[in-house]
Formats: structure tokens, sequence, C-alpha cells
């Protein structure tokens, strides 16, 4: 009985201790990072997804450019079970940034790439394959040229263009980024990083770095599968983000409403569907039980009928199951605080989401 009483009473400090430790976590994902004036930040890479494609790739399973294998190993980022089912593979890059420094223009790499290596680039950017960056946690945002609201962002960027149906276009190779990082000013000083974004373009090795705020991607000979040989180049603009002041909302909402306004709808149907369908069995499941119930409510209202409540059988014997103890009281107490506990958390989630505080 001892070590039961033991487990009961872990059980109930983590029943308590853990809401603590759930706003400590969030609280530490959801704090800025100060960093100072030229501070170096790596750009972290993850998995290629795709809506048309079912399955996610490595980043570096198509040839690009890739950081040496020292450098793979000693700056990879383990993932956690929730990230490995979900398909993330966190990476170093050969991209980086430094605080409040901009970038014209910087080659990354010169890529030859062999005749399977081209066709299956084509074929991901074909299935409209997406690249994946993080800058200080940040995800990266694609802002197409000429896109002038958030409903045009689209979280990471696109390897390239597929060719027009009826082959007025080729496809283009997206070889050339330009990162936009808006950040705020520190009251104790310094940069907090609040927003990262992408203008991919498509350049031929000839016409250097065009300016992507002005050039439309791949209008001036743009990168195709026929040359085989890519470079690959990025600039950097750092851009004093004015128009919010508080910092969770500047860093997160904006990733809460990108994305197209169709599948917004889709979401939202889904769950007026899902009302629907939960309220139409409740309706049903009530009804039942009322017809099922409603004779023996009935018979317990006649008082001459009190007598005959010893004969009772079926459902109303529950009633005298409820002051039995079950077997292994103590460890079915601790399941249940446990079941509690968790219901308890995921209800503040939903709640913080609601509130704006974390976009899960």
């Amino acid at each position: 009985m001892a070590r039961w009483g033991h487990f009961a009473l872990l059980s109930l400090l983590l029943l308590f201790a853990a809401p603590g430790v759930s706003c400590a976590l969030l609280d530490h994902l959801s704090s800025p990072t100060i960093y100072q004036a030229g501070t170096e930040i790596p750009i972290t890479v993850n998995s290629l997804t795709s809506k048309r494609g079912l399955l996610p790739y490595n980043f570096y399973s198509v040839k690009t450019c890739q950081p040496d294998e020292r450098r793979m190993r000693d700056e990879r980022i383990h993932e956690n079970l929730g990230e490995i089912l979900l398909g993330n593979r966190i990476l170093p890059s050969m991209y980086s940034v430094k605080v409040g420094e901009n970038i014209t223009c910087r080659e990354v790499c010169f890529v030859a790439y062999s005749e399977s290596e081209m066709k299956r680039l084509q074929k991901l950017i074909e299935q409209q394959y997406c690249a994946h960056m993080f800058l200080d946690g940040v995800p990266l945002l694609e802002r197409p040229l000429n896109a002038s609201t958030e409903q045009h962002l689209r979280v990471g960027y696109q390897l390239g263009v597929p060719a027009a149906s009826d082959e007025s276009t080729k496809t283009t190779i997206h070889n050339y980024l330009h990162f936009k990082v808006t950040y705020t000013n520190a009251e104790q000083g310094g940069f907090s990083i609040t927003g990262f974004y992408v203008v991919p373009s498509s350049v031929n090795v000839l016409t250097g770095c065009p300016d992507p705020e002005t050039t439309e991607g791949g209008s001036i000979q743009p990168a195709t599968p026929e040359s085989m040989d890519v470079k690959y180049f990025y600039s950097v603009s750092w851009e004093l983000d004015t128009e919010k002041i508080e910092f969770v909302a500047t860093r997160w909402d904006v990733y809460a409403r990108a994305g197209h306004p169709a599948s917004k709808r889709g979401h939202l149907m889904a769950i007026m569907n899902s009302l629907a369908l939960l309220s139409f069995l409740g309706i049903i499941v009530m009804v039942i039980l009322t017809r099922t119930v409603r004779k023996d409510l009935l018979s317990y209202a006649d008082a001459d009928l009190a007598e005959e409540n010893s004969e009772e059988s079926g459902w109303k014997l529950v009633r005298g199951d409820v002051f039995r103890a079950p077997p292994n009281a103590l460890l079915f107490t601790s399941l249940v605080a446990t079941g509690c506990q968790v219901v308890f958390m995921a209800g503040v989630v939903v709640i913080a989401a609601v509130l704006g505080v974390v976009h899960p």
C-alpha cells in the first residue's frame, strides 16, 4: 500500500506541476531573442513539401548548395518525436545573415547537374514542391512580386516555376533568393527579428543579381533545366517593422493569416460540417435515451410503485455500483487525474490559441 501511496502522490504532483512547465515552455517559445548589430545568424533548412506530392523529401535529396559533412554532422538540430512524425528534418545551410547588414549579391555555389539530377529537380518543380527555411526560429514566407496583402504569402518558396501546359513558357529554376528580414528595436538595445520573407527569382549566370523588387522573376534570361549548370545567389535587406508593437503578434500573426483564402474557406466548411454532424448525432442519442428511460422515469414519479423498487433490473442496478470501491483504487485515481491533466492542458492551449498568445 505504501508503494501505491507514493505513486498516487507523485501523480498528484505532476498534475499541478505540468501546467507550469507547459506555460514556461510556451513563454520560452514566444520570448524574443535580442541580437546585436553585426551578429551572424545561420539560416537552417527543413524538408521539401508539396500539396500535390504525398511525401516530404530531405532538403538535400536534390542536388543543391550543401555544407560539408562535418558541418552537417555538428550543426544538425535533432528533432523530437512530433517533428519526426511530421516529416521535419532541420539541417544547416550555406545561407547566413548578419544583423543589420544588407547584402547586395552573394554567390552561394555553382552546381553542375547531371541529366538524371536535373530530371529529378524538374520533376519536383512540376509537382510544386516548396523549400522551407528558418531564421531565429521564424519560418520563411514567400512574398511573390507585386503581392500587396498577407493573403498572397506562402510558407516556404517554390523550387521553380513549372512549364505551361501549352508549352508557351519553359520550366525555370529559382536560383536567386532575395531575403527581407523585418525587425524591431529592443528597449535594452539590439534587434528583435519579427519576420523572414523571400522573393525568389530565376536568373542566368551571366545576368548577375537583378533588383528583385523591380524585376519579375524569370523575365531576364531565366535559369532553365536545359542549361545543366546553375549558379545560386542570394541577397539580404533589413527593414524596420513600424506597423506593430507587440512582439508575439508581430512575430506569429502574419504566419497564422498567410495562405490562400480558398484553403481557409475549406477549413471553415470542415468545421461547420463537423459541428452539424455532432449536433445531429447528439440529438439522435438524446431521443433514444429519452424513449428508453421514459417509462422508468414515469414509474419513479408514481408513489404507488415505491414497493416495487426492490425488484429493479437492467440499467437501474448501476446506481448501486457507484458506492462499490473498484480494484486498485489508487492506480485508477492516478490514471483519472492524468487524463484530467491532459484535458486541462488541451483546454489551456486552445484558449491561448484563440486569444492569439500562441499559434499552434
